[in-house]
């Protein structure tokens, strides 16, 4: 009898871990292993220029909450007027930035991803008066949160706003700021 008991009861054990294990299958997505994005940006800075242009991100997953980012953008301003004895001219500035840090994020298999990052790294503004073409350089520090609104296993729309922190004595030392887009998410973890 004990041994038909300790058959049952293994039957129980087995069937109670093999749901068990299943279940939590089901629930758990499996995460890719980092995406792909391109989002429109509009920024305005503390001079009160308004900027638009483009963002181009990779991001790299860690684990299911963290991911390394590097993110590449450039903006335009076309609203400038500048006065000098020659005349009136119109120019525009024109900011990029390269920059590299931390995202930390919510995967629970739902439609929506809710994102944090925190990056560094260079920022340049160049205007369009001087015949140079350099950038004048300076660190910054962006600061973001956004949403990916799942499409597929693969593809999400990408929200997001964030503030950005100008160093190296930059009169125009804030922007805030909105963008939109599509990421694709790659691979498996």
């Amino acid at each position: 009898m004990s041994g038909r008991l300790a058959g049952s009861l293994f039957s129980v054990f087995a069937m109670v871990l093999g749901f068990s294990s299943q279940a939590a299958a089901q629930t758990r997505r499996t995460d890719t292993a980092g995406d792909v994005s391109v989002v429109y940006s509009y920024m305005h800075d503390s001079s009160s220029k308004n900027f638009n242009g483009f963002r181009f991100s990779v991001a790299r997953n860690l684990s299911d909450s963290w991911a390394l980012v590097v993110e590449a953008g450039a903006d335009r301003n076309g609203s400038g007027v500048y006065r000098s004895s020659s005349g009136t001219h119109l120019y525009t500035y024109t900011d990029a930035t390269v920059l590299g840090g931390v995202r930390l994020r919510r995967v629970d298999g739902s439609s929506s991803t809710p994102f944090f990052q925190v990056l560094g790294g260079y920022f340049g503004r160049r205007d369009g008066l001087t015949t140079d073409a350099s950038f004048d350089g300076h660190f910054a520090v962006r600061t973001e949160v956004g949403v990916d609104l799942r499409m597929s296993d693969h593809a999400a729309f990408r929200f997001g706003g964030g503030w950005t922190f100008l160093g190296g004595g930059v009169r125009y030392m804030n922007q805030v700021g909105a963008n939109a887009g599509f990421a694709y998410r790659f691979g498996r973890r």
